[in-house]
């Protein structure tokens, strides 16, 4: 392995080219020795501040969550000049620092970085039209992160007045069109199941009705 000088090393050297040129040189041409000595040592320092700055930026390159109680984070990926070389930055601090689980946010106007998530161990958990969550289990071994969803949740309601009759519809479109049946539908995210009811009796029927009981 190659050490790469460090700048307090090229300082040194350049103080040592302007006295080896205080030996050899006229006033007039020392002053200059000095100036592009100084010239050269301020440009090395820059130099190296410019790199330690790129490396801090390419680990830092996404809005991250603080660490929660699984030692798991969330983080929404954003645009950057160097995608791939950021993630890998990324994940290389995250082991570092012992994170476990990464969920990754990434916006539906960034999937051209999923390929590039996808080699690098991540799978997909689910997402909406806004985004796709992609997780990763850094310790290695079986991931004990649970999978995306697989199926929605479908609710009826049986309505009935104090007459005892039955609420029924008239299914207006698809395989069962025609056919009377209990007003039903599909569960939204995080929707309670007597909420979903009661929302599905109000977009089919227009009536207010209260779940009793599921």
């Amino acid at each position: 392995v190659r050490a790469e000088p460090s700048v307090s090393m090229h300082v040194r050297l350049a103080r040592i080219g302007a006295r080896a040129a205080a030996r050899l040189c006229s006033r007039r041409q020392l002053s200059a020795a000095r100036r592009a000595s100084s010239t050269a040592a301020c440009s090395v320092v820059a130099a190296a501040v410019a790199v330690a700055a790129g490396t801090t930026v390419a680990a830092c390159a996404f809005d991250e969550s603080p660490r929660d109680a699984y030692g798991g984070i969330t983080v929404i990926v954003r645009e950057t000049d160097d995608f791939e070389a950021a993630l890998t930055a990324s994940l290389d601090r995250w082991r570092r620092d012992g994170v476990r689980g990464v969920w990754l946010e990434v916006p539906a106007a960034l999937v051209k970085y999923l390929p590039s998530i996808l080699d690098r161990g991540f799978r997909l958990r689910g997402g909406d039209a806004t985004h796709v969550l992609c997780c990763a289990w850094l310790p290695g071994g079986e991931s004990p992160l649970p999978p995306g969803p697989t199926h929605q949740v479908g609710v009826g309601a049986v309505v009935t007045d104090r007459a005892g009759r039955l609420l029924l519809v008239q299914e207006a479109v698809g395989p069962a069109q025609g056919r009377w049946k209990l007003p039903t539908g599909l569960c939204e995210a995080n929707e309670d199941v007597g909420t979903a009811a009661a929302r599905e009796v109000r977009e089919e029927t227009g009536l207010d009705v209260r779940p009793a009981e599921v």
